[in-house]
């Protein structure tokens, strides 16, 4: 159905002009030359009983034509309690016109769920694209990862704890990139210790959950870790120390990984400004992906 932003099917897709995918202050790259193809509210899991299965769905735009493309694969934030698949700003039309096909997921929420629940979702989902990418035009071995807050948090936590994955049916080689953008939870035991009374009801009681849930304390040299590109919005300290920490970790296991501070930005409007003409986390971004061609990455256009 052409012209249609909202498909209210498992199966519909829609094609669109560019324009309709951000208001028109958000002025992007020559993205306007680009029809992206939406595949919308697609169940990558059977929800169980009880379960809303919006929250176990993925959004698919792909540029039309699109064929063996590098696909990016959003988790959007909420504090592991809310937000939805559908809040991607500018994200969609940018990373297609750059080459991407782009997918954003949806994962169940705490207390729902626990948070080890919660990341299944999102290996889940990840491992659904991996099997059924191509048909939208995807390279199923060449996934990157771009996450905001929580959504950060799941997609370092995925890209190092190499068991998520695995059970989903992905091997850790597959993941490209990452893309972390201002979360403070890459060292869970640190903020368990410094802040328990307000993070049990998110992390749980258990330590041996909080190791298992903390990208810090799963880098280790020639598991396949790929690149990694963290953002730390607003000089909140307490992020940006965890950053440094979890750079200095990937760098002694061999993996590169660039830490940007971006004090121009608070933690939502960062979010908001990727993919926007001049925002200069988006423009360092670029510079990352364009850099790692041989990991499957597209140049510039």
């Amino acid at each position: 159905m052409k012209d249609t932003l909202t498909p209210t099917t498992r199966s519909r897709s829609c094609r669109f002009p560019l324009f309709f995918l951000a208001p028109l202050c958000l002025l992007l790259e020559p993205a306007s030359a680009v029809e992206i193809v939406k595949t919308a509210d697609v169940r990558y899991a059977d929800a169980p009983p009880g379960a809303d299965p919006n929250l176990l769905s993925l959004d698919l735009y792909a540029p039309r034509n699109a064929k063996h493309l590098p696909v990016m694969i959003y988790v959007h934030g909420g504090g592991w309690r809310k937000g939805d698949k559908s809040e991607v700003d500018a994200k969609p039309g940018y990373f297609t016109a750059r080459g991407f096909v782009f997918v954003s997921i949806n994962y169940r929420f705490v207390p729902g769920v626990d948070i080890v629940t919660q990341l299944r979702d999102s290996a889940n989902a990840i491992g659904w694209v991996g099997a059924h990418i191509t048909a939208h035009g995807g390279d199923p071995e060449r996934l990157h990862l771009i996450g905001h807050s929580a959504g950060a948090h799941h997609v370092a936590l995925l890209a190092t704890n190499e068991r998520f994955l695995a059970a989903a049916g992905v091997a850790l080689e597959r993941i490209a990139s990452v893309v972390e953008l201002d979360v403070q939870a890459l060292d869970v035991p640190r903020v368990m210790g410094e802040d328990a009374a307000r993070r049990t009801a998110t992390f749980g009681a258990d330590a041996a959950v909080w190791r298992q849930i903390s990208p810090l304390h799963h880098v280790a040299a020639g598991k396949g870790v790929p690149p990694f590109f963290l953002v730390v919005a607003h000089r909140v300290a307490a992020k940006l120390e965890q950053a440094a920490a979890l750079q200095k970790a990937l760098q002694a296991a061999g993996v590169r990984c660039e830490l940007v501070e971006a004090p121009e930005h608070d933690h939502n409007s960062l979010n908001r400004a990727i993919g926007v003409r001049d925002d200069a986390v988006t423009q360092a971004m670029e510079k990352f992906h364009d850099s790692l061609r041989d990991r499957g990455a597209p140049a510039a256009k």
